[in-house]
């Protein structure tokens, strides 16, 4: 990602410089959708999680934890390598790997109020990104960042754990820190999975679920520090989902 593709937003940051002040803790909001695989169809899972634009808080990482009757798996499934979206873009990936999109919002840490990004993304000091998800390897989903009206562009992966009922995705240093001092502050974060293949017979899903696949899903944020001081502790929300 050039340093330079924040420009505008920074020289607006530069105006009012940030210090160290105390904010409202993070408050996290989320929304999550599961549709059922079945022996013929793709399974879906559709996600949005929040973080309260007061906050002014510097995103670290998302970590999903799945109802046990849910899990995501690559295994069949064609992959596009992390390296093939850091030296390029999503067209260069196989559309059979493609798992669906997403938006996510940011804005930029300074002493100033924090603009509402999700409520109002037209805001000035608001950065909008679209998310393109990928089948990474059986155990990875590669993300893929650009920002709208702008050239940030950046990969990266999130790991699915051996069970499968857990992704975890570390956000880049220099998505948290565009610019030296200066941090940003995603407000949200969406996306949408859903991807199969025909194999011997059977069905492969991205999103495999079982008949008891309703339950509790939970969204935990971790931080990193930045001007206002200290890295948070994590927060979690759990919201209970109907599999249909």
């Amino acid at each position: 990602m050039r340093k330079s593709l924040f420009a505008v937003a920074l020289v607006a940051a530069l105006v009012v410089p940030a210090t160290a002040l105390a904010n409202p803790a993070p408050v996290v909001t989320s929304d999550v959708k599961i549709t059922p695989s079945t022996k013929t169809k793709a399974g879906k899972f559709n996600f949005t999680v929040v973080n309260s634009a007061d906050s002014k808080t510097t995103l670290g990482g998302l970590k999903l934890a799945l109802p046990a009757g849910v899990k995501l798996d690559g295994n069949k499934l064609k992959t596009c390598k992390l390296s093939v979206l850091q030296n390029g873009s999503p067209s260069d990936c196989p559309s059979a790997a493609k798992l669906g999109t997403g938006v996510a919002y940011a804005s930029l840490v300074t002493a100033a109020v924090a603009p509402n990004c999700v409520a109002a993304p037209a805001t000035s000091g608001c950065l909008t990104f679209d998310t393109y998800f990928f089948v990474g390897a059986r155990r990875q989903l590669n993300v893929y960042l650009k920002q709208r009206g702008g050239d940030i562009a950046q990969a990266f992966a999130g790991k699915i754990s051996a069970n499968g009922r857990t992704l975890t995705i570390a956000i880049p240093e220099n998505l948290r820190m565009p610019a030296p001092g200066l941090y940003s502050a995603l407000q949200q974060l969406s996306g949408t999975f859903t991807k199969s293949v025909k194999s011997g017979g059977k069905l492969y899903s991205f999103v495999t679920t079982s008949k008891k696949c309703s339950g509790a899903v939970t969204a935990t944020l971790t931080y990193a520090q930045n001007t206002a001081g200290p890295a948070p502790a994590p927060v979690s929300v759990t919201k209970t989902v109907a599999c249909k």
